[in-house]
């Protein structure tokens, strides 16, 4: 296995296994998300990540294929009356191909991730994860994340 800096020509595979955290998404809240219709609408609105030097994107490949992919971006916080300024590391995506799940492929992005947040002199490291995933929340919890706010929600009916 080898993690190493995404290019442009990983585009169409990052788009192809995004539909699968697209999906997951979609399946657990239809209200909320769409299912995806076709992966080029997602690589239309990713490829100016590529361009981006604040973003990170990164693959992982087994035997020549790329089987998963992360993607983090630096993200600025101004100073206001309520926070302090400072930069974080905003981790967007992280996802592996399900045949390849449980062979420390996730973890390898994340140890990836790390690296790359101190070459770039960042300590801080936020995400957002939905509360029907709990396999997303397991896996960040055994990466040090906790829990920072939580963001409730119902119905006009409810």
């Amino acid at each position: 296995m080898m993690i190493r800096k995404a290019e442009i020509t990983d585009q169409p595979r990052i788009a192809d296994l995004s539909q699968i955290v697209l999906t997951i998404h979609a399946d657990a809240m239809p209200d909320r998300f769409k299912h995806p219709a076709d992966s080029s609408l997602f690589a239309s609105w990713f490829s100016e990540k590529f361009e981006d030097s604040r973003a990170w994107i990164a693959v992982a490949e087994v035997s020549g294929e790329v089987v998963g992919y992360i993607y983090a971006q630096e993200e600025e916080r101004r100073d206001s009356w309520v926070f302090q300024d400072g930069k974080v590391f905003l981790l967007h995506h992280i996802v592996v191909e399900p045949k390849c799940e449980n062979q420390g492929i996730g973890q390898a992005m994340m140890d990836a991730l790390t690296q790359e947040a101190r070459a770039r002199g960042l300590g801080h490291f936020e995400l957002e994860v939905w509360d029907f995933n709990r396999k997303a929340q397991n896996f960040f919890k055994n990466n040090g994340f906790k829990p920072l706010s939580l963001t409730m929600s119902r119905t006009k009916d409810s």
